[in-house]
């Protein structure tokens, strides 16, 4: 851990007084508190259960009571020893929702029957929490039990809703609807990845037709920057975008009062996915990119049931999966 790049993240400054040598023993020992907050004879931790453990070494310290800089100090931990912090007992918060019929276990050497960790038929197979210590699972020691055929990603918690009370269980049955509920969590990445390893199925993203969408679609399949070290762990390749594309705003004809422009923030945003090599390499999403920056207007996945009020449901998502319209 650099010394001079911690203190920046901890809001030290560049007044701070103490040499390098104080401000790396301050580190060490800051790490060495989370650390132990995380042993294994420890019951596991959330982020923000982490962080209230370490207030009172963050105070003696010196440090601000920041949830960053712990956040820092784990990660730190974790690239010293080569392990992702979901390895270290410290599970993320989820606030992911999982549909359809799917349950999961996990096998250990206590006992010869699994533990089961996800069964979706305790909620009718309806809007089931996605558990966050799912984020520390290792697939090859996971059973997953499903009927599913398709699983498709929801970007956002309004759109999974509404599609599932206008029925699309039944009519993509038997399908898998997973929304991380804007930006994913790790556990509902985690979740796909092992869906994706043990099932072997089809896996759709519906996203919004605008920069921030479109990133959700390539965290789910390519990775984040954040955790770029982790994508064998959380990416699914097989991910493809079934829509909205930016394509489909002229192509439906959507009202015109259904459409945001894209602004200078959004075509900023669009300029740079095109400079991401798994972008380039992938022509069609490239030129779904280009066209919303030409277009210079973006649209949400809402602005389709203005053609009528179960569009998305009774005629987009089968349309695009019969004409099999996505990349």
């Amino acid at each position: 851990m650099n010394a001079e790049s911690f203190r920046k993240r901890s809001g030290a400054g560049e007044n701070s007084n103490r040499d390098d040598a104080a401000g790396t023993s301050k580190e060490i020992s800051l790490s060495s508190s989370v650390k132990f907050s995380c042993e294994p004879r420890n019951k596991a931790n959330d982020r923000k259960e982490l962080y209230y453990k370490s207030l009172s070494t963050l105070k003696r310290l010196g440090y601000p009571s920041s949830q960053g800089i712990v956040d820092s100090a784990m990660s730190d931990i974790g690239a010293l020893i080569n392990l992702p912090p979901r390895l270290l007992g410290v599970l993320p918060s989820s606030r992911g929702l999982v549909a359809g019929d799917i349950s999961l276990s996990i096998l250990n050497a206590e006992s010869s029957i699994p533990s089961l960790i996800l069964d979706t038929k305790a909620f009718g197979n309806e809007c089931c929490p996605i558990p966050g210590d799912i984020a520390a699972l290792s697939y090859d020691k996971t059973i997953v039990k499903s009927s599913a055929q398709l699983v498709l990603i929801v970007e956002k918690d309004a759109i999974f809703q509404k599609i599932i009370d206008d029925g699309i269980l039944e009519h993509l049955k038997p399908c898998l609807l997973i929304t991380g509920r804007g930006y994913p969590d790790v556990s509902t990445r985690r979740l796909l990845h092992i869906i994706w390893k043990c099932l072997e199925i089809p896996i759709m993203a519906l996203v919004d037709a605008d920069p921030h969408g479109i990133e959700i679609m390539l965290v789910y399949r390519f990775g984040s920057l954040a955790m770029s070290k982790d994508a064998d762990e959380l990416a699914v390749p097989s991910v493809r975008w079934l829509g909205v594309h930016p394509s489909d705003i002229p192509n439906l004809g959507l009202p015109t009062q259904s459409l945001l422009p894209l602004g200078k923030e959004g075509t900023a945003k669009a300029e740079a996915l095109l400079t991401r090599p798994y972008v380039q390499a992938h022509p069609n999403i490239y030129k779904e990119v280009a066209a919303m920056i030409k277009y210079q207007c973006k649209a949400e996945i809402e602005a389709l049931n203005l053609l009528s009020s179960t569009y998305v449901t009774d005629v987009y998502i089968p349309g695009k999966l019969s004409t099999k319209n996505v990349f």
